[in-house]
């Protein structure tokens, strides 16, 4: 790893408001409801404005050449207006799943999958999280969204993409540690985020259409080992898939998984994926969100172009200009309600990859916080939550 060099020191916070563990609860009783809304919602950077959230999630395009020099300018001038580091995530997998691939220096290195993991030997193993650990820091990211500790069988979407580092909960567990030991020698201040709780074991795609895991409660329990033996982890994220065995509705949205989290990270931060995804949108507006992509597409391929005949043969109204207004008002609604039950499950980090859209969520958490005690201390948890993460704070002995 020698030819990576050091990992960069992680970023200074100036001023008086820098937060530590001693002004956590100073900090919490400063912040308006408004702000602490705005703490606990994750969104997609974007270049045309400061993040109006507490935390961004950047992918490849943000970490190039050009990009990333802008990136920094734009996290050290929130760093000192919030006394406190922004935190900017990367979903930083390896294989397939590299946000890396065009920062300066990093090109040409080879991020090893959890798939190709599996054939490593611990030490080897150790030395992929400590190479990942060291180009998170030099990208200026101090939140990873992963590893992922999916126990997923052969012939599911984990596996075929090679995100899961097997389909033994045990071996998960060993391997997973060996990576995040790496990550953690690197790179100490990381955030690690582990997912998609309380395990990803399905062929379909969540994030394109919804999604069940008719696994029995016995089965779902054995692979969520991983997320409770794995030492070093800061917060989970859930997933977006439906387990009968434990609810009728998918995880990020129900209060019994968020309940199975918290037995035994009290302290950690929980996290949604993706709200916007449409996986969780009912079917019309699963239709029109595919059709907006389909029809922004410059130059469609003979697949994308029979799909979206097949969208306006099932919903011709989406030709309507009045109508696809009208949809995108719904959406709007429908974003704000999946934040609303990702919040009142439990859910500390609410993710949207839609910048334009944190203005929403961020009024409708102020709303219910505004209208209900009950809400009022759930914010102020999450907050709290999210503000150690922030610091820079690790989960208690025994608490991940």
């Amino acid at each position: 790893l020698g030819e990576l060099g050091p990992a960069p020191a992680p970023p200074r916070t100036t001023g008086a408001g820098r937060i530590t563990a001693g002004t956590i609860e100073e900090e919490l009783a400063r912040m308006s409801v408004r702000e602490k809304a705005a703490l606990v919602v994750m969104e997609y950077g974007d270049w045309s404005h400061p993040p109006r959230s507490g935390g961004i999630i950047v992918s490849s395009p943000h970490l190039s050449a050009m990009t990333a020099p802008q990136l920094a300018r734009t996290v050290a001038d929130e760093e000192e207006r919030r006394g406190a580091p922004l935190l900017v995530a990367a979903d930083q997998e390896g294989g397939r799943v590299n946000r890396l691939r065009r920062l300066p220096g990093f090109e040409e290195v080879h991020f090893a999958s959890p798939g190709e993991m599996q054939a490593m030997s611990p030490e080897a193993i150790r030395g992929e999280g400590n190479r990942t650990g060291r180009g998170l820091a030099a990208a200026g990211v101090n939140v990873l969204l992963g590893p992922v500790l999916d126990v997923a069988d052969p012939a599911t979407l984990m596996a075929r993409q090679e995100r899961a580092f097997g389909d033994d909960p045990a071996e998960v567990s060993a391997r997973a540690q060996a990576y995040v030991d790496g990550l953690r020698e690197a790179n100490p201040r990381l955030a690690v985020i582990a997912k998609h709780f309380p395990g990803y074991n399905v062929r379909g795609n969540s994030d394109l259409t919804p999604v069940t895991d008719r696994s029995s409660r016995a089965e779902l329990e054995a692979r969520m080992r991983p997320f409770f033996e794995v030492e070093g982890l800061d917060g989970v994220m859930l997933s977006s898939i439906t387990y009968p065995a434990l609810d009728d509705q998918p995880a990020c949205f129900s209060r019994r998984v968020v309940d199975l989290v918290r037995a035994h990270h009290p302290d950690a931060v929980v996290m949604t994926d993706d709200l916007y995804a449409r996986g969780l949108m009912p079917d019309d507006l699963r239709a029109f969100l595919r059709h907006r992509e389909l029809t922004t597409v410059r130059q469609r391929n003979a697949a994308e172009q029979e799909e979206l005949g097949r969208i306006l043969r099932s919903w011709p109204q989406l030709q309507s200009p009045d109508y696809r207004r009208a949809m995108a008002g719904r959406l709007e609604e429908q974003l704000m309600h999946n934040a609303e039950r990702a919040f009142l499950a439990g859910a500390d980090l609410l993710l949207i990859m839609d910048a334009g859209a944190a203005r929403l969520i961020h009024r409708r958490l102020e709303e219910l916080a505004v209208s209900s005690p009950e809400a009022a201390r759930a914010l102020d948890e999450s907050a709290r939550r999210v503000l150690r993460l922030r610091a820079g704070l690790r989960p208690g002995p025994g608490e991940a």
